[in-house]
């Protein structure tokens, strides 16, 4: 079978349209200085009245390859407007400037095969970035998402290098749920390799650009409208070979400027023109024109269109002849009618439609009897095939009737296979599949208790609340209601919906329910119910779960309830037991938890161990997962690098807002408000305070108290101390007996009684101190609960020996702010007592700390504090204040990153030699990149090149 030469009357053959029209170069801009300029390629087809958006695609082109910092194109438009023929266009003249490009187009058909768009991108084209090698790797990854994109964001990093080169995705509407997230993560992770990314999509450009940008990716819209009357005239002449009469003009005047309609009707202009036939009117909707092509189709003909619109993908010969149950030699003969009139063509060896438009037209003619005929027939067939449930979930979802057990059966396996990779369409299918059986069928408990699994993975708390409720209206024994609460709770909890977990578990506590099941519904509720009721109350019952799923043998209770028990422990700050446990909890059930293990480490002074494991799960490629990179924004607060602990938090609240988890983007804001505090940035301190709040959805009352917190340190710092007690007293008051984090973050207490000393509040000094002494009570021989214990105690009681107690006990803690607070409170104490040389020996220690790590404010008042008392030093003027541009405003691990970068090293290799991970490196790039004032890595080379050594600022 042959491709014919010519078009048909339906057809958007891209030979033949305006598409491909012939312009002169004029369009593209100027030259570049690299390789070979973008202006100087060999003429190329072009789109009427698409110049400006082409210049402005390539302009983006340009400055890539002139800086090597990766930038973002999104091409929006409705259908058949032209985006893919702008990106056709942009491919060539990127390949002829000597640019690597690569592109896929995605279909519907994609949306079910994980990853599928995003590698076909990167494997197919003349220069592949993948190979098949590397693809195999990768595709073996689907089910782990942030470890899929992290492998993807180093095989593309080490691929591109300093040569530029074009990824695009045409029609990204269409495509999985994890080349969505890919396409949106891998930009920004990639940032400064010389990567140009182009999406065209149907849905809002605005929209998908922002979820692109973040401040630091250069994000391009280009909307593309309708053509305009000059345009379309242009596109009549090409086509007819002559000026369009009035008969003409008035048939474009109705396609809405839509490029693709106004194709469809000149075409069948010149084909009458050319059997010399009367042209009939012609409506302006593309629907009757088709229904006119396929009314003289045959049979086998008609079925065959339908079948490759319903199947939604391209088919092959073979494919299709399984398909259709039919010989080959009539199938030949209508494939060659079909390729003839234009509707189909050939895509590789597979038959397709010449455009998106044909096919959804076709399909959307379609009635819903037939409709789900055919997709019964292509589920069956891909079944058949071999393909699985999931690719052929689409098909089974639009044929299955109500109560059609088998393909509730077929949809929940699909949905479990979906689980890792594709939550949100898990969520959807394990939806489908329950909400196909009849609240008699003996299927149904069994398939809820899977569906509430999946939703439970996918974070879809309200999806599984209804289900449940499904489920328990036609649940007849306490056993069974028991199993859904079971499942729900664990949603309840990763959603942040502790209030309806607390009341559902209770009441389902109150049945005769087995001991397996009681013990499961208990662990979970103890998880959470520390911010609702007593601590030890809560404590008895976690044990009490733990007991019962040790006596039942169940495994899964057991591990529940040990997880509930570590934290808890976490919660009442007795971090020696939840390492404990937790290590118990990783060895029992293969269920590695990074960022508790190392937080636990933390909290204990044992940051060496805490590096080693962050370190560890570095080397084994999951030092992307968003518990990671938690631990490590933790590592470098508790350790007092407050610019690094700012880039590792910025990289948190980036991976939240990818992959969804709340609590850690909650932390991560409040963690950047107590930074802006610190340095005395008011206005960004509020807006990420706001941040986290929005973040608390449901009003976690754990996280509700930390921002409280946060917020009543915020309000003294602007001299509101009513206020900021208002918010601390009932805080203090509960914080021993409901479970909460924010007591245990060494530091917060002495905050807690500056804001007392200042307020003359004797109680809150006096709950700050009670809290500070159980602490250390609860973890003893670690320095910083022991010194801050004395520390608090000292400023309570005005006791000078309590406060050189506790700077000789905090000289053991590596965690320099705490060093810092005690060692300015004795300075000022021994001021008051008139030990002038002392004291300034203290104060002065504590103005070198806060100065190291950023905290303006208290660097400030000590310099103030020294100068009161007739101090002078050289080096506050040259140290008092970071300037804000040049070498010195870079930070210590900024030096360290800009020499490793303009060594040549790309971001992942100067992960692995620092230890952090590849997000941060580029987040401390694009700050080099800003306070330098360049715009690649190429100029940070020659900017570090003409700079010695001594230099550069030795922080």
């Amino acid at each position: 079978m042959n491709r014919p030469e010519h078009p048909g009357v339906l057809g958007y053959s891209l030979d033949t349209t305006h598409l491909e029209a012939t312009t002169s170069p004029r369009l593209h801009g100027v030259a570049t200085p690299l390789n070979r300029s973008l202006s100087n390629v060999a003429p190329s087809p072009v789109l009427r009245g698409r110049s400006a958006a082409i210049s402005e695609a390539l302009a983006e082109l340009r400055r890539t390859r002139r800086t090597g910092q990766g930038r973002v194109v999104v091409i929006g438009g409705e259908a058949g407007i032209g985006k893919s023929a702008v990106l056709a266009a942009l491919r060539r003249e990127a390949r002829a400037a000597g640019c690597r490009a690569t592109w896929v187009k995605a279909r519907t058909a994609d949306r079910l095969s994980p990853g599928s768009a995003l590698l076909l991108a990167l494997s197919c084209g003349r220069e592949p970035l993948l190979l098949s090698s590397q693809l195999a790797a990768v595709s073996s990854l689907v089910d782990e998402p942030t470890v899929f994109i992290d492998h993807v964001a180093k095989l593309l990093d080490e691929a591109v290098g300093e040569s530029p080169a074009l990824i695009a995705i045409d029609d990204l509407q269409w495509v999985d749920h994890l080349s969505r997230m890919a396409a949106y993560a891998l930009p920004e992770r990639l940032s400064g390799s010389p990567i140009v990314w182009i999406y065209t999509t149907r849905d809002s450009a605005h929209d998908v650009a922002e979820r692109l940008h973040d401040g630091h990716s250069p994000v391009h819209v280009l909307d593309l409208g309708p053509l305009s009357r000059s345009a379309l005239v242009e596109l009549g002449r090409d086509l007819l070979g002559e000026e369009p009469d009035a008969f003409v003009l008035d048939l474009l005047g109705r396609v809405g400027g839509n490029p693709f309609y106004a194709v469809q009707m000149l075409k069948a202009v010149a084909h009458a023109r050319e059997r010399g036939e009367a042209f009939p009117h012609v409506p302006p909707e593309f629907i009757r024109a088709l229904r006119r092509r396929l009314a003289p189709l045959s049979d086998v003909e008609l079925l065959l269109v339908r079948l490759i619109a319903t199947l939604g993908r391209p088919a092959t010969f073979g494919e299709l002849t399984r398909l259709l149950d039919t010989s080959e030699a009539p199938l030949s003969t209508a494939i060659e009618t079909l390729l003839g009139v234009g509707l189909l063509e050939y895509e590789g060896h597979a038959l397709t439609f010449r455009h998106d438009l044909v096919r959804e037209s076709v399909y959307e003619e379609l009635s819903s009897g037939i409709r789900r005929g055919l997709h019964q027939r292509c589920a069956d067939f891909l079944l058949a095939e071999g393909a699985g449930p999931l690719s052929a979930a689409a098909h089974i979802r639009v044929a299955a009737s109500n109560g059609d057990e088998d393909a509730a059966e077929l949809l929940m396996q699909a949905a479990e296979e979906a689980r890792g990779s594709m939550p949100d369409t898990a969520a959807e299918l394990a939806l489908a599949a329950f909400e196909l059986l009849r609240p008699d069928s003996r299927a149904r408990h069994g398939q809820g208790l899977r569906a509430l699994r999946v939703l439970a993975a996918a974070q879809q708390g309200s999806a599984v609340i209804t289900v449940a409720d499904a489920m328990l209206a036609h649940a007849t024994s306490p056993e069974s209601m028991a199993a859904i609460e079971i499942e729900a709770s664990q949603a309840l909890r990763q959603g942040g919906r502790t209030a309806d977990l607390v009341e559902r578990v209770r009441a389902r506590l109150a049945d005769d329910i087995s001991e397996g099941a009681r013990a499961r519904l208990m662990a979970n509720w103890a998880l959470v119910a520390t911010g609702y009721e007593g601590g030890d109350a809560v404590l008895a019952r976690a044990q009490e779960a733990l007991e019962l799923a040790r006596r039942a043998q169940d495994r899964a209770a057991v591990e529940t309830a040990e997880y509930a028990l570590a934290e808890l422990a976490m919660k009442r700050g007795s971090h020696a037991e939840a390492l404990r446990r937790t290590r118990r909890v990783q060895a029992a059930a293969g269920d590695a938890r990074p960022s508790a293990e190392v937080l636990s480490l933390q909290l204990l002074d044992r940051f060496p161990e805490a590096q080693e494991e962050i370190s560890a799960a570095a080397r084994t490629q999951t030092c992307t997962l968003p518990s990671v990179a938690y631990a490590r924004m933790w590592q470098d607060f508790g350790l007092g690098r407050g610019e690094d602990a700012r880039a590792g938090a910025r990289t948190v609240v980036g991976m939240t807002e990818q992959f969804g988890d709340a609590e850690y983007g909650l932390a991560a804001h409040l963690i950047l408000s107590l930074l802006a505090q610190a340095a005395g940035d008011i206005d960004e301190a509020r807006a990420e305070l706001a941040a986290g709040v929005r973040l608390n959805k449901h009003n976690d009352p754990v996280w509700a108290q930390a921002a409280d917190v946060v917020d009543a340190a915020l309000l003294a710092a602007t001299g509101d101390l009513d206020a900021a007690l208002a918010l601390l007293r009932p805080r203090l008051a509960e914080a021993l007996d409901r479970g909460a984090y924010w007591p245990w973050q060494p530091g917060l207490m002495v905050m807690v009684a500056h804001m007392g000393l200042a307020a003359g509040d004797r109680t809150v000094l006096t709950e700050a101190a009670r809290i500070a002494e159980e602490g250390s009570r609860r973890n003893p021989g670690v320095a910083s609960f022991e010194g801050v214990a004395y520390h608090v105690r000292g400023l309570a009681a005005d006791d000078i020996d309590l406060l050189r107690t506790a700077d000789s006990v905090l000289a053991r803690s590596p965690r320099p702010v705490l060093q810092a607070f005690v060692a300015s409170d004795l300075g000022r104490s021994l001021l008051d007592k008139g030990l002038r040389s002392e004291a300034v020996t203290q104060v002065e220690r504590a103005w070198k700390i806060y100065d190291e790590i950023g905290y303006t404010v208290a660097a400030e008042d000590s310099r103030r504090l020294l100068s009161s008392v007739g101090v002078r030093r050289a080096e506050w003027s040259a140290r008092s204040a970071r300037p804000a541009s040049g070498w010195d405003a870079l930070t210590r691990t900024e030096v360290t990153v800009a020499k490793l970068i303009g060594g040549g090293l790309t971001n992942r290799a100067v992960a692995v030699e620092m230890g952090i991970s590849p997000n941060t490196v580029g987040t401390h790039m694009r700050s080099i990149f800003n306070k330098l004032g360049i715009h690649s890595r190429v100029q940070l080379a020659n900017a570090l090149r003409d700079h010695s050594p001594g230099v550069l600022p030795a922080k």
